[in-house]
Order: C-alpha cells, then structure tokens, then sequence
C-alpha cells in the first residue's frame, strides 16, 4: 500500500503542518481538516469573514 494523502485529523496539527510536510514522502498530499472545521463553525455561527478565523492560513490569530 502507497498512500498518497493524509489528513490531519485533530485541531492541533495545523501547529505541527509544516513539520509534518517536511517528514512525509514528496508528493503526498497534506489535508488539514482544522481549517474546514472552522470555516463551518463560521458558516453555522454566522461569521462571514472566514479569513478571521485562526487557522493554518492565519497562523497569528492561533498566538494568544
């Protein structure tokens, strides 16, 4: 078996994202579920800026 993605599945490996990368084969695609768990919760708590939220794509807002 060569698999060819893996998926983070815990809200805390988008703090580890880039390390995990680096440690997985070339080419394996690195799904981080953090960041579409928290585009819902602002789509079901009615956040329209999703951009704000703290995730992998806005690693600062995760800094308290």
């Amino acid at each position: 078996m060569n698999p060819d993605t893996l998926v983070l599945g815990c809200t805390h490996y988008p703090l580890l994202r880039s390390l995990i990368e680096r440690a997985v084969p070339p080419g394996m695609k690195v799904i981080d579920s953090a960041e579409s768990a928290a585009e819902a919760a602002a789509r079901l708590f009615g956040q329209q800026d999703s951009e704000a939220l703290p995730t992998a794509r806005n690693p600062a807002l995760l800094r308290h």
